[in-house]
């Protein structure tokens, strides 16, 4: 072998103890062909292989590498093959060597296709590529270049991988769309859901979504006792003016055309206690029920909030049904799509419906806006995995349920209301959460209908929120209430009031009529005993002048004829005993008959002054006649005395009317009696004092007295006589007329006195009606007093119940703030992770994928997946070995692969992509 550019005299340096042409070579170079071409290039790889360029094949391959414009590429001349590993002096100036990292090799067939040396093959390989791992100068035209083979690049395709253990790579990202899986995240996020890199543990909101449940229209819900059969009649209040407060008005009760006995201001008009409303219709209902599920024993209405709280459904409820408002048990404030109206009723014109709750779903969507990650990241799908992202629900009442984006499904929310008292709630529960679907089962209620129910095969009861709904009081003045619980005791007080009224008015007036008719009997009965005294004083005069005759024709007799004294005296004496007897008959019969007069007289008395006593009890003033002895008894009762002739006129004194009656009547009749007795007395006398006269002549004759003693009896007769007849006294004789004027003077006297006594009785009834009058009057001034007095007692509750402390129906409860706050409701957050660690997150995901230390199949995917390049990394591999040459090669590829390696599809991508884009 010739060395032509060696000098002959050149020796190799340290070759002292070896002899280099003492080796034998028993290969047929002549055989070997020239025509080995090397090309050199430059490849954005290297041999750490991270990253490797996955061709379709061997071709496509060859091709690319062939299409290189900028290679150097040497035609060696020498029929030599070059060693596929270490060292090769390639003759190539290193300046030139030093501008490539890469060169292939292509050989001929050795020698050549017709030619081939023993075993050679048609399809052995022709290329290959290398790495220059390092260059050394050697001559100006030669440059040692240490190679090492480009596995990946030679065997990729000749080596078919099955599966792997895949610890981290771009095929999760792949596997994983982000709308995809948050349509359903527990259902697609197979690839997403082991640890993998975290670099911060705050977080921040990165969206925000209030779900209001009281963002429609608003109903006032009442909780009350009356049932739906009562609502439409249980009654309203009356109002009427002629119940109002009014000054009451009197007048007569008639019967026919004139005034009862009893009528008089009998009759009361405009007489009320009320102030216009008439609440006897009213009563407040109570009857029991239940709904479908509980025997809750109250019933649910709604209206319209507006009508309360802006219109006057309220105030106009309270003033006609206010009935209805003492069977509020409590009331609530709800949103329309929380309860169902039922059947309508009407109060005050304005529409009450039957209402129960009822119950929403709504589903949820989950989109890549809520997370609002940097555009670069958004398609990431295991950002919106825990740790990087998680769901938050929060209420008002500081309660905070953490959801994991991944754990969701269909994710839907429920919110179902409760009107079932004492148990009204809003509860709102989450669907979708760890678990999905339902299942159907059967629950019987109390009213015996079977309902058809499902149960969620979630954890729906760990996402739940369950809220009392807030109760208010409703206020009932205290007159309304006042009104309603009293009127008809009011009404009883009212007619209690005229009951007595009218009492008091008949009884008035009746004693007023009994007394008029008293006094007016009184007068009769005085008038009456007048009439009688005149009469008597004329028979008493007329007796007294026959009296008088008799005795001035005796005593003429006597003085003229003395001789005839015994034949006189005992004629005489016959006369006197007979008009003695006669008189004294008469004067029996009428002291008998006045006797009789007089009891009559007491005993009627008596029964006036018991009617008069109890029904007036007032004074008055009677007049009574009393003569003879009689006067002193009359003065001892009280009477003062006024004696005349022997009769005496008694006045009795300012007393009650008991006392003008009964002592005018008695007056009168002892006056009648008194002067009979005297006159009777008189006579009766006389008469005694004649029979004396003539026993004393008698016995003057039988004892031979003298005519001395007739004449001195004589003279005692005389004297006698003059005195009854209001004669002389010194025993002269009386003529006719003299006795005429004196029987004159004394009837002239007992007319004057029977009209006095007239007149005094005619003013004493004046005086009684009168004062029966005024009676009456007091009476009715006392009774009407009485009267308005009810009214006004009546009137003054009703002004103190204007300040009687309100009455509540219903009661506070439940938290009212979110209602006052408006902020009731459920917050739906998003919170990622810090914008840093969001982005170191993604971009590792960017560049080398996923964690999921998962089998993958290999061969169903292809090691392509990413746009631009695909990152590898097993925990183990399997591997076909259909072409490759050795098991070092085999062993290179899987530990390219457990070392991770990034393939890429475009070789001349390597390096000049970002990995945003892939």
């Amino acid at each position: 072998m010739e060395f032509p550019h060696l000098r002959r005299d050149t020796r190799y340096p340290y070759l002292d103890n070896v002899d280099v042409y003492s080796f034998v070579n028993n290969f047929d170079y002549t055989r070997w062909s020239e025509k080995t071409r090397v090309t050199l290039c430059n490849v954005n790889w290297n041999s750490d292989y991270r990253d490797v360029v996955a061709f379709e094949s061997n071709d496509v391959r060859d091709g690319w590498f062939d299409s290189i414009e900028e290679e150097f590429v040497v035609e060696l001349e020498q029929a030599a093959r070059i060693v596929p590993e270490g060292f090769v002096k390639l003759p190539i100036p290193y300046d030139v060597m030093a501008r490539f990292n890469y060169l292939f090799i292509d050989m001929p067939i050795a020698t050549d296709s017709d030619h081939m040396i023993d075993y050679e093959n048609i399809g052995g390989i022709r290329r290959w590529y290398f790495f220059i791992d390092e260059i050394a100068y050697r001559a100006p035209n030669t440059t040692e270049v240490r190679v090492s083979l480009d596995i990946w690049t030679n065997y990729s395709n000749d080596v078919a991988i099955k599966y792997m253990m895949l610890e981290r790579g771009h095929a999760p990202v792949a596997y994983s769309d982000v709308d995809e899986y948050l349509s359903n995240p527990l259902e697609n996020n197979r690839y997403l859901l082991s640890p993998d890199v975290n670099f911060g543990s705050d977080t921040k909101v990165t969206h925000s979504h209030f779900m209001c449940f009281s963002d429609s229209t608003k109903y006032l819900v009442f909780i009350t006792t009356t049932a739906p059969s009562e609502i439409d009649v249980m009654g309203a209040v009356q109002y009427d003016q002629s119940n109002a407060w009014t000054a009451p008005t009197y007048a007569d009760y008639y019967i026919g055309d004139s005034v009862a006995r009893y009528g008089e201001q009998l009759l009361v008009y405009n007489y009320e206690f009320g102030d216009q409303g008439d609440y006897r219709s009213l009563y407040t209902p109570a009857k029991n029920g239940a709904n479908d599920r509980l025997p809750s024993n109250v019933y649910a209405y709604a209206v319209l909030a507006q009508y309360c709280f802006v219109g006057n459904f309220l105030s106009a409820l309270m003033r006609s049904h206010p009935n209805f408002i003492n069977s509020i048990v409590t009331t609530l404030v709800v949103p329309s799509e929380m309860i169902t109206l039922g059947t309508q009723h009407t109060i005050v014109n304005v529409p009450v419906y039957e209402v129960v709750g009822a119950s929403q779903t709504h589903n949820m969507t989950l989109t890549k806006s809520l997370f609002n990650f940097p555009s670069e990241y958004q398609n990431f799908a295991k950002l919106y995995t825990f740790p990087y992202s998680v769901m938050e629900l929060t209420d008002n009442d500081g309660k905070k349920i953490e959801v994991k984006i991944e754990n969701t499904g269909q994710l839907s929310y429920t919110a179902e209301m409760s009107l079932a008292y004492p148990f009204l709630n809003l509860r709102v529960f989450f669907d979708g959460i760890n678990g999905e679907g339902s299942e159907s089962y059967t629950w019987r209620r109390i009213d015996g209908i079977s309902a058809s129910k499902t149960m969620g095969k979630d954890d729906w009861f760990e996402h739940c929120f369950d809220w009392p709904i807030p109760t208010y009081a409703i206020y009932m003045d205290g007159k309304t209430n006042y009104n309603l619980t009293s009127y008809n005791g009011l009404q009883n007080e009212r007619r209690d009031a005229l009951v007595g009224y009218h009492n008091s008015m008949r009884g008035a007036n009746n004693a007023r009529a009994n007394a008029v008719d008293l006094a007016n009997t009184a007068e009769s009965n005085v008038n009456a005993e007048m009439v009688t005294l005149v009469n008597n004083m004329n028979r008493t005069r007329n007796t007294q002048e026959m009296n008088a005759q008799l005795s001035m024709a005796t005593a003429n007799a006597n003085m003229n004829s003395s001789n005839k004294a015994n034949t006189l005296i005992w004629g005489y004496t016959s006369n006197l005993a007979n008009t003695s007897n006669e008189q004294t008959n008469a004067c029996i019969a009428a002291t008998t008959t006045a006797q009789n007069e007089t009891s009559v007289a007491t005993t009627d008395n008596s029964a006036i002054g018991s009617v008069v006593a109890g029904g007036l009890g007032g004074t008055a003033t009677g007049i009574g006649i009393a003569s003879g002895g009689g006067a002193a008894a009359l003065a001892a009762t009280g009477f003062a005395g006024l004696s005349t002739g022997g009769a005496a006129l008694a006045i009795i004194g300012a007393g009650a009317l008991l006392g003008a009656a009964t002592s005018g009547v008695t007056a009168a009749a002892n006056h009648v009696n008194a002067t009979t007795v005297t006159q009777c007395s008189s006579t009766v006398a006389q008469a005694t004092a004649n029979k004396n006269d003539v026993m004393y002549l008698s016995g003057l004759t039988e004892s031979g007295s003298t005519q001395t003693a007739i004449n001195e009896n004589n003279k005692t007769q005389t004297h006698n006589n003059n005195q009854c007849i209001g004669g002389t006294t010194d025993g002269s004789a009386i003529t006719g007329g003299q006795i005429r004027n004196t029987t004159n003077c004394e009837r002239d006297n007992t007319d004057e006195t029977a009209n006095t006594t007239n007149a005094n009785a005619a003013r004493t009834r004046g005086t009684s009606n009168n004062n029966s009058d005024y009676t009456r009057l007091v009476a009715e001034l006392n009774a009407k007093e009485i009267l308005e007095n009810a009214q006004n007692k009546a009137r003054a509750r009703y002004d103190d119940a204007r300040n009687i402390r309100p009455v509540a129906y219903g009661s506070y409860s439940g938290d009212s703030g979110p209602d006052y706050y408006e902020t009731r409701g459920i917050q739906v957050k998003v919170r990622t992770q810090s914008v840093s660690a969001i982005r170191q997150a993604g971009d590792t995901f960017a560049r080398y994928g996923y964690a999921l230390n998962q089998v993958w199949d290999v061969e169903e995917s292809g090691l392509v997946l990413m746009r631009h390049f695909t990152y590898w990394k097993a925990s183990d591999i399997w591997t076909e070995y259909q072409y490759s040459s050795n098991n070092y090669v085999n062993r290179m590829i899987e530990d390219m692969f457990l070392n991770g390696v990034t393939i890429w599809s475009d070789p001349d991508e390597i390096g000049k992509v970002n990995i945003y884009d892939n």
